[in-house]
């Protein structure tokens, strides 16, 4: 697509062109959307409506409801638009900072559009189509979340077999293909990190219980859970990586390493003692660590050592979590990549002290 350079009071092609290209690659293919220069800035129309409009290094989505003006502007940074002065309370201003940030922006684009027009529209020939193709646009549904709350309340193999064509839909299909379409992203982060798009045995964890020595004899797991590993460490379980938990009640991504055996629980600490300048950095650069520890100090370690409550510790791990407009987004393979991102300086150093590649 060739784009004709502009320069307007509120928009300049030469700092915003990279973001105009990735939006119009999206946008200008739903049927009767059109660009139009207006008001020093360039704006998004379908017939005479405009919905949306780029300023220079952001996105202006217009008469958003509060719910979604709240959720775009935690998950985005987005703010009430300001122009000469005046502050319209409805429209978000949205920053990006690079291509990649258009996917955050495009679903709200495309419900606000919804609302104003419908579902369905007409093109000029006079057919019927949806804006959008919703299964292509993102991995994870408002219909897994309510399989999961369902299964919570009913976690029985009647109502299971009642509902297997929702869970291989919602469940299963949207994580294979989650896995698949994530593992070039991550590799970004490191090229050791990897993932296993098939069904049973590989990335998604089974969701049936293992119910032999536990009380509770509830068959199935009312959570969806992911597993990316080291690719040369001999156990997928205790593997340095990252992990993916989506729930009603919880959602979040983790690094590090979970109930290390001994021997490489040792590893860590030993790391720790002979890199306490390169510990530090890593704790003040990743979330807060979480995980069991002793109430002791592990033997043969220096009780006053500096960073003794992280040596007590069983388990290296840091979560940060996301929402659920995050999961049911187009842009959340961006999104777990970044994450894993922030959680990168704790698996290197895992990951080194496992005298593996990073």
């Amino acid at each position: 697509m060739s784009l004709k350079p502009l320069r307007m009071k509120y928009y300049d092609d030469q700092q915003t062109g990279s973001l105009r290209k990735a939006l119009e690659q999206e946008i200008l293919g739903w049927p009767g959307v059109a660009a139009k220069p207006m008001m020093g800035c360039l704006c998004y129309f379908h017939g005479r409506k405009f919905f949306a409009f780029l300023v220079t290094g952001a996105v202006v989505i217009t008469k958003l409801a509060e719910e979604d003006r709240a959720a775009l502007s935690k998950k985005t940074g987005g703010v009430p638009f300001e122009m000469d002065g005046k502050t319209v309370k409805a429209w978000v201003r949205v920053p990006l900072r690079g291509p990649g940030d258009v996917n955050s922006v495009l679903p709200v684009c495309e419900k606000e559009l919804r609302l104003n027009i419908g579902n369905k529209f007409n093109t000029h020939a006079g057919r019927k189509w949806d804006i959008m193709p919703k299964e292509a646009s993102a991995y994870f549904s408002p219909g897994l979340f309510k399989f999961l709350t369902e299964l919570k309340r009913n976690n029985n193999r009647e109502w299971f077999a009642r509902n297997k064509a929702r869970y291989e839909k919602f469940y299963v299909d949207a994580s294979v293909r989650f896995i698949k379409d994530v593992g070039a992203p991550l590799k970004t982060i490191s090229p050791y990190l990897a993932g296993d798009p098939r069904p049973f045995g590989g990335s998604l964890f089974r969701i049936y219980r293992d119910i032999r020595f536990s009380k509770d004899k509830s068959p199935y797991k009312p959570w969806l859970a992911l597993d990316f590993w080291h690719k040369r460490s001999r156990q997928k379980t205790h593997s340095v990586g990252l992990y993916l938990h989506i729930g009603p009640g919880e959602i979040f991504a983790g690094g590090g390493l979970w109930h290390p055996e001994p021997p490489l629980l040792s590893k860590i600490r030993k790391r720790i003692v002979a890199n306490p300048t390169e510990w530090k950095k890593v704790i003040d650069s990743v979330p807060k660590l979480e995980g069991e520890k002793l109430k002791r100090p592990p033997a043969g370690f220096d009780r006053d050592h500096p960073f003794i409550e992280d040596l007590k510790r069983k388990d290296f791990i840091a979560v940060k979590e996301f929402t659920r407009s995050q999961v049911v987004s187009q842009g959340f393979v961006d999104d777990f990549v970044r994450v894993g991102k922030e959680l990168d300086p704790l698996n290197r150093f895992i990951a080194e002290a496992m005298g593996l590649p990073w």
